[in-house]
């Protein structure tokens, strides 16, 4: 497939893509582990440790820079045919699915690896409760079906009793911005830390402050976005993130179409398209943003896609210490 060639496939991929489409199909689905999983929920627990795993690597080999917090060192959508709880105790079922009843969080001060996430995509918290929840002091989501996120938002939920959960923006990712407003704030004081710093506090009405974030999660959820809505989202993302120390992290599968495996899948159903790595590399390039490390899951079915974690910092950042070179794990 020649350039123009691949240019006309975004194109008319691109064009088909629809929100309204998107939350039609979500809100046909099952508000449980399958239904965000598209019946593969028995997979939860290799994704989520991987993702751990995925995580601690990046510790290791990109120690945070920053002198003036101590935090503890971390631990350790849908796929196509293609454990743990907080130290809050956030579970008693399934520590890889969250569907277990929430117990009552404690108030003990916790060395949070993160101190504030956004999560995009959340669903009904399958990933936020039992992978973000023992990293990030506190995390924001953005989800645009309602009825998943009351699971999140529900008086005696989890984390909205933790005070880690801060604010929910039922809104289509190609909505959100920095200044959107949340649809759901909590009042519950954020849980205390040992880290030396005292607890984030901010209403949503002040919209996102630079450099709130230092991690901002993304799994299975872009691909709801157009191409050049998805640019434009990860530049919206840049002065958002903490800097030098912030990820923003990509775990999304790939697309294996074409004579060289590089052709992006258009889903009917679900009104999105599928990337190749080659042309998710492009867009991360074209957003500003520099790969520093990547994976491939491993664990899964061989029938299915196959799905990639990706670390980016912005290129902005390669002047500063820790900041953004790409030095990439080839997996």
């Amino acid at each position: 497939m020649t350039a123009d060639e691949q240019q006309q496939t975004t194109d008319e991929n691109d064009a088909r893509v629809s929100a309204a489409g998107q939350i039609e199909y979500w809100g046909r689905q099952s508000v449980d582990v399958d239904g965000m999983l598209g019946g593969y929920g028995h997979l939860s627990r290799v994704d989520i440790q991987f993702s751990r795993n995925f995580l601690a690597k990046l510790r290791r080999l990109y120690p945070p820079v920053s002198s003036a917090r101590s935090r503890g060192d971390g631990g350790s959508g849908s796929n196509k045919e293609s454990s743990s709880s907080s130290s809050a105790s956030l579970s008693t079922g399934d520590s890889s699915t969250g569907t277990g009843t929430g117990t009552s969080p404690t108030k003990s001060p916790t060395k949070y690896v993160f101190r504030s996430c956004l999560e995009t995509g959340a669903g009904i918290g399958r990933v936020t409760l039992n992978l973000l929840a023992s990293q990030c002091e506190t995390i924001d989501v953005v989800e645009p079906v309602e009825k998943f996120t009351a699971r999140l938002t529900a008086p005696d939920a989890p984390l909205v009793k933790s005070g880690q959960l801060r604010r929910v923006y039922n809104l289509p990712l190609q909505n959100w911005t920095p200044e959107s407003l949340p649809s759901w704030e909590n009042s519950t004081p954020p849980p205390p830390t040992t880290n030396g710093e005292p607890p984030i506090i901010e209403h949503g009405s002040e919209g996102a402050r630079p450099g709130r974030y230092d991690l901002v999660w993304n799994q299975w959820c872009l691909d709801f976005l157009s191409s050049h809505e998805l640019v434009r989202y990860f530049r919206s993302l840049i002065p958002l993130l903490a800097a030098p120390d912030g990820w923003i992290i990509v775990k999304q599968n790939v697309s294996t179409a074409g004579d060289k495996g590089d052709q992006d899948t258009f889903w009917e159903d679900e009104c999105s398209v599928t990337r190749s790595d080659r042309h998710l590399r492009a867009l991360f390039e074209q957003a500003g943003l520099v790969l520093v490390q990547t994976l491939r899951q491993t664990g899964f079915p061989e029938r299915l896609l196959p799905v990639r974690m990706y670390a980016l910092r912005p290129a902005a950042w390669a002047g500063r210490a820790g900041g953004g070179r790409s030095e990439g794990v080839k997996g």
